[in-house]
């Protein structure tokens, strides 16, 4: 059983993440909302805790909250909580050490020394308030890949890491349909050479600097297409740069369900030059579909990919980016599919469910 705060697509890999261990382990989820009248996703439990039960920081979610979750995990066998930094991880933690339940904790990036850097006075409360004891008396602590379980463990030397990574599958086989699709949506030629970024519209991934390093580039044959939600970034802000980024940009905003499908078979390649990334799933995916893909060195991935061309890593300057983007409208496209089958060989050999589903099993074999 997992337990997790209101999932929600626009959190991006969290939300993914959350869905693919529902998918690959189904024994329930336990969401904690601010409002039951949320309509609950198929084998999940929904708790109301109310707008302040959610609020970052707090020690433990309202009583009448912990009680219902008491209910929902007492005949679990093992426990995985998501988050960090919330009244519910340290609220379940005592609720199953109470009951000698196992639980594992999902670290998602929370531990990173730069996420650890913003608000980090009350980030450091909370570890005291219960939050490093609940995390110490995990059975593991998970991570998505070793750099970030690397970067993590100084803030919590106590606590027993594990690396557990999503299954991340290409959507079905579709292709030659599904670029005429977008093409056409896009209206965009049916040679041209379509890039995607896809991804929440947050500082962090940098957009708007890459928006402006692709324009600079000035490609000949090859068509931005961008993607996602409003984060710290607003749609007009996007809106905005992309006016001025040149006609070889087209805005699609949120995609989800089939249409998502649809861009990422359709697409010829795949670009995010995010200043940090501790898993980076729409990478991921891309790879997984075949794609080569343009990334900054920030994405934690890349070390579990070392020594496997992902297609061009570009430097953390982002004066050097329109270089990435000069290079790959110039491939030929034999190049960009050796690439890609390098790329979907080994998301087939480390990003399947079944490879998920063995990890998982190994786990709690160590917790029982």
């Amino acid at each position: 059983m997992q337990v997790c705060i209101e999932p929600e697509e626009k959190q991006g890999g969290l939300y993914r993440y959350v869905t693919d261990f529902a998918a690959v382990a189904p024994a329930g989820t336990v969401a904690l909302r601010k409002s039951t009248l949320t309509h609950p996703r198929p084998g999940e439990i929904s708790i109301g805790v109310g707008a302040l039960g959610l609020t970052p920081y707090r020690r433990h979610v309202p009583a009448l909250a912990a009680k219902a979750l008491a209910e929902a995990i007492k005949n679990a066998s093992h426990v995985v909580c998501h988050s960090l930094y919330r009244g519910h991880v340290t609220t379940l933690a005592e609720i199953c050490r109470a009951r000698n339940i196992p639980y594992s904790i999902v670290a998602h990036g929370m531990l990173d020394p730069w996420t650890l850097s913003r608000f980090r006075w009350l980030k450091e409360i909370w570890l005291r308030r219960g939050g490093r004891q609940a995390i110490e008396s995990a059975t593991h602590l998970l991570f998505t890949t070793s750099r970030e379980m690397e970067k993590a463990m100084p803030a919590v030397p106590g606590a027993r890491p594990a690396i557990l990574r999503p299954a991340v599958t290409p959507f079905a086989d579709r292709r030659e349909s599904a670029r005429r699709e977008a093409r056409a949506e896009l209206g965009i030629a049916a040679d041209a050479r379509l890039l995607i970024w896809i991804g929440r519209f947050d500082r962090m991934k940098r957009p708007l600097e890459t928006f402006r390093a692709f324009a600079r580039a000035q490609p000949t044959r090859t068509v931005l297409a961008v993607a996602g939600f409003p984060a710290t970034v607003t749609e007009g802000q996007m809106r905005r740069e992309l006016a001025g980024a040149g006609a070889m940009v087209r805005y699609l905003g949120p995609v989800t369900g089939k249409r998502r499908a649809t861009i990422f078979s359709a697409a010829d390649g795949f670009v995010s030059f995010s200043f940090r990334e501790n898993f980076g799933y729409s990478f991921a995916e891309a790879m997984a579909h075949g794609l080569p893909c343009l990334v900054s060195a920030g994405h934690d991935l890349l070390a579990d990919v070392s020594g496997h061309d992902v297609g061009w890593v570009a430097a953390s300057a982002a004066d050097r980016w329109s270089e990435c983007f000069a290079a790959f409208d110039a491939a030929s496209d034999d190049v960009l599919a050796r690439i890609g089958e390098r790329n979907a060989a080994w998301a087939r050999d480390h990003l399947s469910v079944d490879r998920m589903r063995q990890s998982i099993a190994a786990l709690m074999h160590v917790a029982a």
